[in-house]
């Protein structure tokens, strides 16, 4: 799980569902950000020094994905 205080939102991997799904923090707005391409998603990291883009790192095994998540 991770957070970015800059937008509020929260991040998590579901390696049984295999997702990757962020919500507000108080639970509301949740949607699912990546639902295919996974194996085991591990964990989620938030790189939020752009400002508006967020990076975020999904460590799966020995592999690493970035997906760039735009935010209004």
């Amino acid at each position: 799980m991770a957070a970015n205080p800059m937008s509020g939102n929260i991040y998590w991997s579901d390696a049984q569902t295999r997702q990757i799904e962020v919500s507000d923090y108080d639970g509301q707005n949740r949607r699912t950000l990546i639902s295919s391409g996974l194996l085991q998603p591990r964990s989620v990291v938030i790189d939020s020094s752009q400002g508006y883009v967020e990076n975020i790192s999904i460590f799966l095994d020995l592999r690493c994905r970035d997906v760039l998540v735009f935010t209004p």
